[in-house]
This record gives structure tokens, sequence and C-alpha cells, in this order.
């Protein structure tokens, strides 16, 4: 009993911080669109899952004796959402740097084509002094809005290390229409101009440059992480890590994906 009323406890807390940043918006005097009910609605599950996170963490203290170690490879490719590779069959794979021609892309001038295939967006830091154009990525943003198989999108350096990741969901609300522009500063551009910053990702359900697991890690230790972070997920990546950063991410594991498996420690399919 005590253990389910600190679990209440935990859920109230990420309410409490949520809820009274959002507020804190409309006090100082932030319009209000339909879409934020939409964002009070997000903010409500997400405290739902911080109560259920923090209850299966303190009832795995009670179990005696110790589960087998399910690991993220050990999860099927099903288990949660692996990112396409390059070449693969039915899939647009995006890759936008500042002095990409968007208008030329062709999947705005033959966009129809696309319709069916699965897009992944990576946005590349260049390795020179130039940078995006806001107005510009809110052209292509708005021309993958429609599209249902755009899913994910990646924030990467120079070197293709990994800085953040963003669901194509948020993409499509926080980078298309009013305020756009300031926000793919925010959120982008200065993101990749100071990767550390990319913790500020999280505000609008995205990841950090922080937010990474390997496949060699325990499939509680991801949801341990999850839970005290209060963060959506994790990126994941093949081996174990280097001194020249992350490099290849193969999927995101979101904390619905780590209740299913955490709960009795369930087996793989």
């Amino acid at each position: 009993m005590k253990k389910a009323t600190y679990a209440i406890w935990i859920g109230v807390g990420a309410a409490v911080l949520l809820i009274a940043s959002y507020f804190a918006l409309v006090a100082a005097g932030v319009k209000i669109v339909p879409i934020d009910a939409m964002m009070v609605a997000a903010m409500l599950a997400f405290v739902s899952s911080a109560t259920i996170l923090a209850l299966i963490l303190l009832n795995q203290a009670e179990k005696k004796k110790e589960k087998a170690a399910l690991t993220l490879g050990d999860l099927s490719k099903n288990s949660y959402a692996h990112f396409p590779r390059r070449g693969e069959e039915n899939v647009l794979y995006m890759v936008v740097q500042p002095d990409t021609e968007i208008d030329e892309l062709d999947v705005i001038q033959n966009g129809e084509a696309y319709e069916n295939k699965e897009i992944f967006l990576t946005i590349k830091r260049s390795r020179g002094k130039t940078v995006f154009n806001p107005i510009l990525l809110k052209k292509l943003f708005e021309a993958l809005k429609g599209y249902g198989g755009f899913l994910h999108m990646l924030l990467v350096n120079e070197r293709e290390d990994y800085i953040g990741y963003l669901p194509a969901a948020r993409v499509r609300t926080d980078f298309t229409g009013d305020a756009a522009e300031s926000k793919i500063s925010k959120f982008i551009i200065d993101v990749l101009d100071a990767p550390e910053s990319s913790v500020i990702l999280r505000e609008i359900d995205g990841l950090s440059i922080h937010d990474c697991i390997f496949e060699h890690e325990q499939v509680v230790d991801a949801l341990k992480r999850v839970a005290i972070n209060f963060i959506s997920g994790l990126v994941v990546f093949k081996g174990k890590g280097t001194d020249k950063g992350f490099h290849k991410p193969i999927g995101v594991i979101f904390a619905t994906d780590l209740i299913k498996f955490v709960e009795g420690v369930k087996k793989p399919d």
C-alpha cells in the first residue's frame, strides 16, 4: 500500500510540474489555441504513465527471486520502433543540410510518389558556418505534414553523431503554421549549434543527446531512466559507444513499450 501511495505522489508531482508550466504561459498572456487542449491531454497522459512507471519500479524491489535479465537486444524488431536504413525498399531516407535546395527535393516536386512510403528525415548540421533558414525548413515540414509514413526525425552534427530526436507528430504540429519559424529556430537551429541544449527537446516530446541507450543494456534499466528523468523514451544504439560520439541509432523505444516488458519481465515475441 505504501508503494502505491508513493507512486501516486510521483504522478501528482509530475502533474504539478507540467501543468503549472503550461498555465504559467497563460498567465504571461500567451494566446491559447485549440491545439493547446491537446497538449493538456498529452500532459495528463504523461502523468498517468509516470505513475505506472513508478509503481512498476517500486514493485520490482519487492521481488525476492531475480528474474532473467532481458536486454533491448533480446526484443524482436516489432517490440519497438526501428529506424529504416538507407536503400531499404519503399523508404525515403532524407538527409537535409543548410545548403540543400528545398524546392528541388523530389518529395516536394513529385509528392504523390511518396504517399505510401516511409519517410525518415535527418537534419544535419553544416561543417562550415552556414546555418538553416527556418522559412525553408518550415516549407519542408509543411510538405511532409500530410504523409502518414513520416514518423521520425533526427538531428545530427556534421559527422552524423546523434544530437536529438523528434517524433514526426510533433514536427507536424510545432513546425508548421503560426510561430513555426521561431520554434524551428529554438528546437532545431539552436540545438544543432549547441548540442548540450538539446534537453529542451523534451518540452515537445523529443529526446536529447543524453537520452540514449545501447542494445546490451537491460530493459528494466531503460525503464528506470525513463521514470527518473520524466522522458518519453530512449534512442537505441548498437555497440557500447565510443569517445567519437553516437553513430547510427537503430530505433526509439518509448515508455509504453518498456512497460509491456518489465511487468513480470515478459519474454520478447
